[in-house]
């Protein structure tokens, strides 16, 4: 499989599974796979001071509403209690309930958990947890064909940080002390926000091709997608406006794409695609009501698949076309096409937005974006002077690649 540099030079697994933020917390971060090369574990230690409950929780809340939750969106405080040696803190948000993680010092929040054990468990020693880590990540997490290996454990924040080995690149995961639960993303909240840098110059045309490149199931992607939506309903008749998918395609079929959060994801690419290409004017309401809806639950298959089958119903669309386009080739096309555009255009993270070639880097909100595309008119139209919503989107910055 090939691999595409990211970011700060870091190399894109187009293979690995995971989830992510709170969009769906709120949607969920992206469950990103590990590595290995057999070393001693080597364990140290570096504790702080707990924080207590209320303070936690009141924390938690906060930045989740300032740093995670969609525009308009915030989430309230319904318990916090203290399990597996961490706080879990039970937020109410958009009409349900989801339950997040934060370290006993309040300094690392998790928003997603895999739970290792059927039951309870008592504490694990350093070896026992990074060697039931490696084989739970290889045994249910890793692609097929490869294998994550063990770097190092630590234990930092009152919970385990398990570095590994995974397809040239270090990756770290973390664990409860009792090693029952498993997490593959955190979040510092503890880290400065980082200011977004100046979108470059525009570059001008009649009809402005604007590009949203991200992976169906980044939470940061489907944020982006949410912030678009008004720019789309304001200017969608006089800029070309498009989501476009970042995958990896090998062969001809759906089991080749590699998708960055795993086969669940390529197909989801698939089938956006196919609704977007067969019912144009429905694309956007399948997104808006697919986000909301099933992207929560796109770990688990029987219920993505219940409710994926109940968003196109309810939109009208014809389920047995768009699976004929996922699984034929016109599906593939489409998704190599846009591979080739993500190339040429160096699109390697979820969320990028490419206004006529150039890169944008500014503000994820429906105004900057709007804002944005406007300054790459030729001749700006008069809905250009409609202002959208400044609010900040989720996380501003954060992004899959």
């Amino acid at each position: 499989m090939s691999e595409k540099n990211g970011p700060s030079g870091q190399k894109k697994d187009l293979s690995v599974f995971g989830k992510g933020t709170i969009a769906a917390i709120i949607g969920i971060f992206a469950l990103l796979i590990i590595a290995l090369v057999l070393i001693n574990p080597g364990v140290s230690s570096n504790q702080s001071p707990a924080a207590t409950p209320q303070v936690c929780s009141g924390k938690v809340i906060d930045y989740i509403n300032t740093n995670l939750a969609s525009p308009g969106q915030t989430a309230s405080l319904n318990s916090i209690t203290e399990n597996n040696g961490i706080y879990t803190i039970r937020s109410w948000y958009q009409s349900r309930e989801i339950s997040v993680y934060a370290t006993k010092d309040c300094a690392l929040l998790f928003t997603t958990a895999v739970n290792m054990n059927a039951a309870a468990a008592q504490a694990a020693t350093p070896q026992v947890c990074s060697g039931k880590v490696i084989d739970y990540i290889n045994t249910n997490l890793a692609s097929p064909g490869q294998t994550a290996s063990l770097i190092n454990i630590t234990e930092d924040n009152g919970i385990y940080t398990i570095r590994s080995w995974y397809q040239s690149r270090e990756i770290s995961v973390y664990a409860t002390k009792d090693c029952a639960l498993l997490f593959t993303t955190a979040v510092n909240m503890n880290a400065a926000t980082a200011t977004p840098t100046p979108t470059r110059v525009p570059v001008k045309s009649a009809r402005p091709v604007v590009d949203l490149y991200v992976m169906a199931f980044c939470p940061y992607g489907t944020q982006a997608e949410t912030v678009m939506r008004p720019v789309v309903d304001l200017l969608g008749s006089t800029a070309d406006i498009r989501v476009r998918y970042i995958t990896t395609v090998s062969g001809s079929t759906p089991d080749s794409v590699k998708s960055l959060h795993g086969p669940p994801e390529a197909r989801e690419d698939l089938m956006q695609l196919c609704v977007m290409t067969a019912y144009p004017e429905k694309y956007w309401n399948y997104l808006k009501d697919f986000n909301n809806q099933c992207y929560p639950v796109w770990q688990n298959a029987s219920a993505l698949a219940s409710c994926r089958k109940n968003v196109l119903a309810s939109l009208g669309i014809d389920a047995s076309k768009i699976d004929t386009c996922v699984t034929g080739s016109e599906g593939i096309a489409l998704l190599r096409s846009d591979e080739i555009k993500a190339d040429n255009n160096d699109a390697t993270a979820s969320p990028t937005l490419i206004i006529n070639g150039v890169k944008y880097s500014g503000a994820r909100t429906p105004e900057a974006y709007k804002q944005a595309i406007c300054d790459s008119f030729d001749t700006a139209p008069t809905a250009c002077m409609t202002s959208l919503s400044t609010q900040q989107a989720a996380n501003s910055g954060g992004g899959c690649g």
